[in-house]
């Protein structure tokens, strides 16, 4: 009996490392899993991130190129009409002075004219 005994502990002995055995399997399959669902939820979570991202500055950098092109245009019509304004009052300023120096030959002439006909009469 001690020996049947004997060999059924063996038994149980041996049954148990496999139960264990089976155990650590199931649990490290069990974690490759979790780990590579983990890993494949980062590296999408990582690539949305990234495209975000890069949807975020090339958003920044047209809005800034837009604003850019906008300041130049305004820059552009700025001077254009400061220009226009400066070569419209030069333009005035030179009749106004064209007609006043004929205005004032004229009135030379006349008194001149006057004076010749005074003196030549008189």
């Amino acid at each position: 009996m001690r020996r049947s005994g004997g060999k059924m502990r063996n038994k149980e002995q041996e049954e148990i490392p496999a139960a264990a055995a089976a155990v650590v399997v199931v649990v490290v399959v069990v974690v490759v899993v979790v780990v590579v669902v983990v890993v494949a939820v980062v590296v999408v979570v990582l690539i949305e991130v990234v495209y975000v991202v890069v949807v975020v500055v090339v958003v920044v950098v047209v809005v800034v190129v837009v604003m850019v092109v906008v300041v130049v245009v305004v820059v552009v019509v700025v001077v254009v009409v400061v220009v226009m304004v400066v070569v419209v009052v030069v333009v005035v300023v030179m009749v106004v002075v064209v007609v006043v120096v004929v205005v004032m030959v004229v009135v030379v002439v006349v008194v001149v004219v006057v004076v010749v006909v005074v003196v030549s009469y008189g």
